[in-house]
């Protein structure tokens, strides 16, 4: 870590603020696009671009300023490969990313920035790395909500619990080969976490799948509240889009 900056510290002043900044953007953007149909995809094709330099230049930070391994910072947590994901989905108005981004996003993402596995504090750059990608990250599944009109079915709610067992499956080769601990298979973050109250490893990665379902759930009845707000509105447009 670097001698010179300062350590998070979780709950800080710019840490809630930075939340409160967060959960205003979420809704702000999408809101403020919806209904202007010329706009929605130039102003996600923006909004992707953006997302995936971000993201590039978290990676390359750490290497090139931080001095640390790159092999260790590879965007393989559930957030880190959302990052990409999201910015795939809106780029291609994907529904099928969708389905599984909807709830990784909003199941995950907020868990990741209430207690972040984070080094740094404001205004170090890291700390502003950090909050922007995951940020965009609940912003870009809201946006293809609220803009795109996508709605998850229960069918998305397996697809998106089967997702995370693959995933988990295809990031433990990298986990021992390069000794890392992606999505915290391995070992808890170093930071508190809901993972605290779970039990020692291995034990809590079961808990964890269950809680993993349970967050699921609340976003499945979260964008129910949605779709009573902010009906679809396209509704040919949301119906040619989840046949992709």
């Amino acid at each position: 870590m670097n001698e010179t900056a300062a350590p998070f510290v979780l709950f800080s002043t710019y840490h809630l603020v930075t939340l409160g900044l967060i959960a205003l953007a979420s809704f702000a953007l999408p809101l403020a696009v919806r209904g202007r149909p010329a706009l929605h995809q130039p102003v996600a094709n923006a909004f992707a671009i953006t997302l995936l330099i971000i993201q590039s230049w978290k990676i390359l930070h750490r290497a090139l300023y931080l001095d640390q391994s790159i092999l260790l910072h590879l965007p393989l947590h559930i957030c880190g490969i959302s990052t990409f994901l999201v910015a795939i989905m809106l780029l291609r108005r994907s529904f099928s990313f969708y389905e599984v981004l909807i709830f990784w996003g909003l199941g995950a993402t907020p868990q990741a920035i209430l207690t972040p596995n984070l080094e740094y504090a404001f205004p170090h750059p890291q700390y502003f790395g950090f909050f922007i990608t995951h940020g965009m990250i609940i912003v870009g599944v809201l946006y293809a909500t609220l803009v795109f009109d996508f709605r998850p079915t229960w069918k998305s709610f397996g697809k998106g619990i089967l997702a995370l067992n693959l995933y988990a499956l295809f990031v433990t080769p990298f986990n021992l080969f390069l000794d890392a601990n992606y999505l915290f298979l391995r070992a808890k973050p170093a930071g508190a976490s809901l993972m605290d109250s779970l039990g020692p490893w291995p034990w809590y990665l079961i808990p964890l799948e269950f809680l993993g379902a349970f967050f699921f759930l609340l976003v499945f009845g979260f964008v129910k509240i949605l779709d009573k707000i902010f009906p679809v509105v396209e509704t040919a447009e949301a119906v040619n889009a989840a046949s992709d």
